[in-house]
């Protein structure tokens, strides 16, 4: 087998495996937005975004997002957060598109730059 065959196989393999490992029940929301506010609670971190609402199907009139304590790089994701607050970088986020009804959409994951 050549190398280009290799390669080939090697991309679509790969390919499969990501779409195969991606969540299905998170819908991109990428908003490259400022951070308002940050706000620890006994059930996560609840965060905002300035400008128009990012998750039009929550019934809240804000982009108020949470990162739940369950979350498994919980850590991570609040510590990014915190740097990117304080920083004032803007961040773009992608939600749980399972959680439109509550006001604390549940953020999935994101990326904070400058």
């Amino acid at each position: 087998m050549d190398c280009r065959a290799i390669a080939a196989l090697t991309s679509a393999a790969l390919t499969s495996l990501f779409l195969l490992a991606a969540p299905a029940s998170a819908a991109d929301a990428w908003a490259n937005r400022k951070l308002l506010y940050l706000y620890p609670t006994a059930d996560g971190y609840i965060f905002r975004f300035d400008g128009a609402q990012v998750n039009i199907g929550s019934p809240c009139e804000s982009s108020r997002m949470i990162i739940h304590l369950t979350h498994p790089n919980y850590d991570s994701l609040v510590a990014t957060l915190i740097s990117a607050f304080a920083a004032n970088w803007p961040v773009d986020v992608s939600y749980d598109d399972s959680t439109i009804t509550a006001c604390n959409t549940t953020a999935t994951r994101f990326v904070a730059f400058r």
